[in-house]
């Protein structure tokens, strides 16, 4: 893939000569003559490598406290010019020296720093992240090109990764960086060149109390076949409140668990159970494929990164109808809305007949969502849960799953949570501001 490239022209030898003038006039000054605080920020100005570097560095000082012949000395720098000549070529610079890789791993760790839950590496566009909800860019950055983020997923990628993402134009694939860290990986083409989004994946499973899941959710432990949806927007946490339930399953029980995903995530262990995960493209040509293919290798349990397709679907309340406990993904609004999405994949003189399945095979659907914190750096998740009753499944069968949200309030002895509730709760500890619990009822109507 090789939309065309936009690469920035290097300095011109005149740049760079000047940068040198600088240099030398830094390193040549006699630190002995001047006091100790002084000849400290002096000695780091002089053992700075790189312009940019030193150009920031100056522009940090405060020249007043210096003497005179040496704040004149650095006033006389032209620091903008020589700050943007550094920036401009720093990319070449990586490209000409295959250090690619090192500096796109300088800013996945300044934004990790930051607890950024992507990256957005953008060709035309400063790096930037996302950081609480918010996209904030890095401004020390120069703008990155197609040039230097296609030799990056030249040296990360592998040929079978880059031969989809040159027939597609797009392609999904998981990544792990020196540190341990890890990341969920689209990389695709658009008008500017090529951009990159990285998903952070954290380094250990986050448990029940870390995630602050309600109790009940404990049940779906201990549940020993049927479907259990969990839905909400990307990035609202859906992979990781799966993979805490898989994980303590994993811990607690002697079980057979298959993931299927696209890519692999979080990486489990066989602890008492025995775990093995398969990606998409990697290890199947598809989640039907894979899925399909799981009927017949004894699952205890089945994880289903996306229910995308009706095939896909169709094969998951199967498993979850002949023994299989079956927890997938799905992207709505509400626990109604996921079962009405679910039945409406399927063409209409089918549906009919799924409802009768959903009705008996259905055993939960959790929706959540991350909201802004009050007076706080942060966000905190809420949710609603509907747990499989009677109620529940006259109501799929009849086709009046309007009525579902009411079956929730009043259904709290059976652990269900609704959003209302726990807005309310949210709200009464202080968490949220009053407008954000506003939106989250407004949602929930």
């Amino acid at each position: 893939m090789s939309p065309a490239s936009s690469a920035k022209t290097p300095p011109s030898d005149d740049n760079n000569s000047a940068v040198t003038q600088v240099m030398d006039q830094i390193k040549a000054l006699d630190l002995t003559k001047y006091p100790q605080d002084v000849a400290d920020k002096l000695k780091d100005l002089q053992l700075t490598k790189y312009p940019a570097d030193l150009a920031k560095k100056i522009q940090a000082l405060d020249l007043s406290k210096y003497p005179a012949e040496i704040a004149n000395k650095l006033k006389s720098i032209p620091l903008g010019k020589m700050y943007n000549k550094a920036v401009s070529g720093v990319q070449n610079l990586y490209q000409d020296k295959f250090l690619v890789r090192k500096y796109i791993y300088k800013i996945q760790l300044e934004a990790i720093n930051k607890g950024a839950s992507d990256i957005f590496l953008a060709s035309g566009a400063k790096p930037s992240c996302r950081v609480h909800g918010k996209t904030i860019f890095l401004e020390d950055e120069p703008k990155l090109d197609t040039k230097v983020l296609g030799q990056y997923l030249n040296e990360v990628m592998t040929k079978s990764d880059h031969k989809k993402l040159t027939e597609n134009l797009e392609h999904d694939f998981s990544l792990s960086i020196e540190g341990g860290y890890r990341f969920r990986v689209n990389a695709f083409a658009q008008k500017n060149g090529i951009s990159i989004t990285m998903r952070t994946i954290p380094n250990a499973i986050p448990t029940f109390e870390e995630l602050d899941l309600p109790e009940s959710l404990l049940k779906i432990v201990d549940m020993p076949s049927g479907l259990v949806l969990v839905t909400g927007s990307t990035g609202s946490g859906k992979s990781t409140t799966l993979a805490a339930i898989i994980n303590l399953i994993n811990e607690k029980y002697n079980k057979h668990i298959i993931t299927i995903e696209d890519p692999i995530e979080f990486i489990h262990q066989s602890q008492t159970s025995l775990i093995e995960q398969r990606e998409v493209g990697l290890h199947s040509k598809s989640f039907a494929n894979a899925l399909r293919s799981a009927l017949r290798q004894a699952p205890d349990v089945i994880l289903v990164g996306e229910l995308r397709d009706l095939e896909t679907t169709a094969l998951a309340i199967t498993a979850a109808e002949t023994g299989s406990l079956v927890l997938g993904t799905l992207h709505s609004n509400s626990s109604s809305n996921t079962i009405s999405r679910l039945i409406d994949i399927f063409p209409a003189d089918q549906q009919n007949q799924i409802r009768t399945q959903v009705s008996e095979s259905l055993q939960a659907v959790i929706w959540q969502t991350l909201v802004d914190k009050k007076d706080a750096e942060g966000r905190v998740a809420a949710f609603e849960v509907l747990f499989a009753n009677t109620a529940v499944e006259n109501l799929i069968r009849e086709n009046k799953i309007y009525q579902l949200p009411s079956v929730i309030e009043t259904g709290v002895k059976d652990g269900m949570l609704s959003m209302k509730t726990m807005t309310n709760y949210l709200l009464k500890e202080g968490l949220i501001e009053e407008a954000t619990a506003k939106k989250l009822m407004d949602r929930d109507k």
